[in-house]
């Protein structure tokens, strides 16, 4: 049986007003289900433009993106949004935490915006906690964790859902190597646990190296390496 095409990027091209060449230019990109692909390039190369062209957060000025066969920009805001927050977990290099709110609290939030019974999302938002090794620190606040248990409860946030997409973008980038490692692991355990499909967007060629493909963004294309 055929695997099912979550993301499906069709001859995308972003133009800003001021600058002499498409920032992207014609970047096709297709991702199945429990497929990982890794986009390198400089600062300034186009690659967090492009996360945001992938989750409907930014429209392109030519060509399409789908996902499960949805063209986004068939969609108004308050869709976009819904299909956000049912599909797509978002890892990023700053935690963005809600800082009023316990490690616990964080993590189960995504799961009471979805909406469905309170009870069973507390105990998925628990055993998440205990996946994460972060039991102990359920009812601590982010500026009583340290960098690397805060970037952990932003993953186990980001893939509480189970969702059939995950944007990250640098999400170890903040931390030292040994952090970096653990919560790399932890979230590719999760999301092959979930069969979600991954683009990360990185510098470090450790990480990308785990991915099934390396994509290299520059000068507005992209090549698979």
């Amino acid at each position: 049986m055929s695997k099912a095409l979550i993301l499906n990027l069709q001859n995308i091209t972003k133009v800003y007003t001021g600058l002499d060449a498409p920032i992207l230019n014609k970047i096709n990109i297709r991702l199945y289900q429990g497929e990982n692909i890794a986009i390198t390039g400089v600062s300034g190369s186009g690659k967090s433009t492009l996360l945001h062209l992938m989750a409907g957060l930014d429209i392109p000025s030519e060509g399409s993106v789908e996902i499960n066969d949805q063209k986004l920009d068939t969609l108004n805001q308050s869709q976009l949004a819904a299909m956000r927050n049912k599909l797509i977990g978002f890892v990023y290099q700053a935690h963005h935490l809600l800082p009023d709110f316990t490690a616990l609290e964080n993590i189960l939030m995504p799961l009471i915006i979805k909406g469905g019974n309170y009870k069973k999302a507390h105990n998925r938002a628990l055993k998440m906690l205990k996946t994460l090794g972060l039991s102990k620190r359920a009812e601590h606040y982010p500026h009583q964790l340290s960098g690397g248990e805060r970037q952990r409860v932003a993953v186990g946030r980001a893939l509480i859902i189970e969702p059939q997409l995950i944007l990250a973008d640098e999400p170890t980038g903040n931390l030292d190597h040994k952090n970096a490692k653990l919560v790399f692991d932890m979230f590719l355990e999760l999301a092959n646990e979930f069969k979600s499909s991954i683009v990360l967007v990185t510098h470090d060629l450790e990480l990308a190296r785990k991915m099934k493909k390396i994509y290299h963004l520059a000068e507005g294309t992209i090549n698979n390496k």
